[in-house]
């Protein structure tokens, strides 16, 4: 029974782990500067493309080819605009053989110079 409980918790478990993950540095920004997104794609043989960028403004489309592709990607995205929240939303996400969508999203403050 033991061992049965280790072989659920070990491999069903990892089913349940994040399939992206996401780092947006810095999480503060003056509008017009830039901000640095690294994307990690956990490998998974279902795994077909990977979209990121910024909600709204700008995205780019990486394919992936499953349980093959590589497990990180970056991104610079250039002359951050000043959302009307003052929050910039990076994102990456996942489509899956099925049209699943993962997909993990963080907030970056936007200083705007509003004069």
């Amino acid at each position: 029974m033991l061992l049965f409980a280790w072989f659920w918790a070990v491999f069903v478990g990892l089913d349940q782990l994040p399939r992206v993950t996401l780092r947006a540095r810095p999480n503060v920004v003056m509008e017009g500067q830039s901000i640095e997104l690294e994307c990690h794609v956990r490998r998974h043989a279902d795994n077909r493309r990977l979209d990121f960028g910024l909600d709204d403004v700008r995205v780019s489309s990486q394919r992936l080819d499953g349980a093959n592709a590589e497990p990180q990607y970056q991104l610079t995205i250039q002359a951050v605009p000043c959302p009307s929240n003052g929050q910039a939303k990076p994102f990456c996400q996942v489509t899956d053989t099925y049209n699943h969508l993962h997909r993990v999203t963080t907030l970056v403050a936007v200083v705007c110079d509003r004069e």
